[in-house]
């Protein structure tokens, strides 16, 4: 399976995205007629691009790392409990996978217009997105057993702790997701490898020093921890890239991509 989909991206990037890829490096009205092969701008073009690739992989290793560790300590069976419960949080992510895809084109116009207007628009976002998060950890405070019965079984009622803690990380995951899209509409490409990279770290840090004393909940607690970490790095990039900004700073992506990498998204990729 993990075969074929690889295979799948790249029959779609070589007979899709590269020739299309082209087509705009020699039609994009903001561009001159290219003298000679456009591979330079393109080989430019993946340079940016390549962290956000890293991004993917670290940003689907920190969570499924307590799996590994939950598999390890307590058994297949409660990796099962722990999924189960851990996929209702993707019914708040796809709100706000839909989010960032439809604010990535006005982040990107924002952050080049005024830093002012891209805090507010940020602001608003990440608000909004801690408010779909805390409005899942309330259900689940008041509501879980009776969620998880009727979602599941019965036996998933025993959970709740469980959904509380992994709401809890959802609510910093969306808030991080948010931050991420306005990150790169703010070009701070480099800096999403080393992001993820450190809540990878920091989740594998404290999973098996948590798993085996609290179990399937201690699972929730080291990656709520990893998340948060994102969250606040995250809010550290996209805060320094308001206070430095400039006219113009775009300008070193290669010439008529800069709005263009401003829309790439890393929820589809994740």
């Amino acid at each position: 399976a993990a075969a074929g989909m690889g295979a799948a991206s790249v029959l779609v990037s070589v007979g899709y995205d590269f020739p299309n890829a082209r087509w705009i490096l020699r039609h994009h009205p903001t561009i001159p007629s290219p003298v000679g092969s456009s591979w330079p701008r393109l080989i430019a073009l993946v340079r940016h691009a390549f962290p956000l690739g890293l991004m993917a992989v670290l940003g689907s290793l920190y969570q499924n790392i307590p799996r590994f560790f939950i598999e390890r300590y307590q058994g297949i069976q409660a990796v099962g409990y722990y999924s189960a419960v851990f996929y209702l949080t993707y019914a708040g992510y796809t709100v706000i996978a839909a989010m960032g895809n439809a604010t990535s084109p006005r982040l990107a116009v924002s952050y080049l217009e005024s830093p002012r207007k891209f805090a507010r628009t940020v602001t608003g976002l990440t608000l909004l997105g801690g408010g779909i998060g805390v409005t899942g950890t309330i259900v689940s405070l008041l509501a879980g057993h009776w969620v998880l019965s009727v979602l599941y079984r019965p036996e998933y009622s025993q959970y709740q702790a469980l959904l509380v803690w992994i709401m809890i990380s959802s609510t910093l995951w969306y808030m991080a997701t948010l931050l991420v899209f306005a990150a790169i509409a703010a070009k701070r490409f480099a800096s999403q490898a080393y992001l993820h990279g450190l809540a990878a770290a920091t989740t594998l840090a404290f999973c098996p020093l948590l798993i085996p004393r609290l179990g399937i909940l201690g699972a929730a607690v080291a990656l709520t921890s990893g998340v948060a970490v994102l969250f606040v790095a995250e809010l550290v990039v996209v805060r320094s890239a308001i206070r430095h900004w400039r006219p113009g700073g775009r300008a070193d992506l290669p010439v008529g991509f800069a709005p263009a990498l401003s829309t790439i998204d890393p929820a589809s990729i994740e």
